[in-house]
């Protein structure tokens, strides 16, 4: 029985041929702006206030629960502007990129507030793994890595009455897609962290542990530049 084959020069002088052609053809870059709908979800310790009774002296713990609802309102203190109770807080998480985050808070037609100064985030160095289908361009990926949050007061603006830093293992979920008309991206659609640290509320010192989670909503924001030919 006669076999056909392809030699594997072949396969390379093809590949470099579309190779060459994807170079020569127009290409939509993208960069997207995955919305993501950001929670906190922690409950902080701190030392309450001592009293004295007859069989001796108290030292009361307080306990309090921090939410993205309560820190909208923390920030809205400080920005001296108003947010109704369907605000919430949202990170805008460019493509690929684990470090140039924006936060807002986006209150139904209002414009949205800008509040990327109060917060901070340090990503750790991920460990992950990724799949591929090259029949239909898409695929994703998934990371681990330990990440930092904190929330703290911006030059300029009044001080909130809540701080806090924590850090805490983190899952990093991805999602990416191909198109005839934009080049291929990797987006992030879910950030998972349990986390710890320090926190500070209205001048008391304590601890903090909970979570912090970020779920990417229905929609993106893309902004399409061509590349001139080559």
């Amino acid at each position: 029985m006669k076999t056909n084959m392809i030699s594997p020069a072949r396969i390379l002088s093809v590949t470099a041929l579309v190779l060459a052609a994807a170079c020569r053809t127009t290409q939509a870059q993208t960069q997207t702006d995955e919305e993501l709908a950001l929670r906190f979800d922690l409950t902080s310790v701190t030392r309450g206030a001592v009293t004295t009774n007859r069989e001796g002296v108290v030292s009361d713990l307080h306990f309090q629960h921090i939410t993205s609802r309560g820190i909208i309102k923390e920030l809205g203190k400080a920005l001296g502007r108003g947010f109704s109770d369907r605000a919430q807080l949202v990170v805008l998480a460019p493509t690929n990129e684990l470090t140039s985050w924006t936060f807002q808070i986006q209150d139904g037609t209002q414009a949205p507030a800008d509040v990327s100064g109060f917060f901070s985030h340090t990503p750790g160095s991920p460990v992950s793994g990724s799949w591929v289908n090259i029949k239909t361009g898409r695929s994703g990926s998934v990371g681990y890595s330990v990440d930092t949050y904190s929330l703290r007061d911006q030059p300029g603006y009044s001080a909130l009455g809540i701080h806090f830093t924590v850090s805490g293992f983190t899952t990093l979920g991805l999602r990416g897609d191909r198109s005839q008309r934009v080049s291929s991206s990797t987006q992030f659609h879910l950030i998972s962290s349990e986390v710890s640290g320090s926190s500070d509320q209205s001048g008391n010192s304590g601890i903090v542990t909970g979570s912090v989670t970020a779920e990417g909503f229905d929609t993106v924001d893309i902004v399409v530049s061509t590349t001139p030919n080559t």
